[in-house]
């Protein structure tokens, strides 16, 4: 379990960052109104991902506390889905309901594609570690 932890960690980041792509792509199927690029989209979803990981730090302590760990949690991550909604319509200029309608979207079908992502990061730590 040691070691499945340690390869897992060592690969959480690009896990990560190579959703983000997908997260481009789903933005661009969902805000296809707002007329931008793959690049663009890439940019935007980029720019947010890197505002999340600042969001992260004042939270941080809480996802260390204890018995408040699963709090620190639950506040990032409706945090972390109220700013990307919000900047999501801003961005792609959407009223406020279908915008963060449509950016719910997007985060759920990122979320898909992480879990997927990192499933495969399991089996393949579970592979490198002997156990499968």
């Amino acid at each position: 379990a040691e070691r499945i932890s340690e390869v897992m960690g060592r690969y959480m980041n690009l896990i990560l960052v190579a959703a983000v792509p997908f997260m481009a792509a789903f933005s661009r199927l969902l805000f296809r109104r707002a007329g931008l690029n793959f690049a663009e989209h890439l940019i935007f979803n980029v720019y947010v991902y890197a505002q999340q990981n600042l969001l992260f730090l004042p939270f941080l302590p809480l996802t260390f506390a204890g018995p408040s760990k699963g709090w620190g949690m639950l506040g990032y991550t409706l945090a972390n889905t109220a700013y990307y909604a919000w900047a999501a319509t801003v961005f792609f200029r959407q009223r406020p309901l279908p915008g963060v309608v449509r950016a719910l979207g997007v985060l759920a079908l990122g979320s898909v594609v992480y879990y997927l992502m990192v499933g495969l990061a399991a089996a393949f730590a579970l592979h490198y570690a002997g156990l499968v």
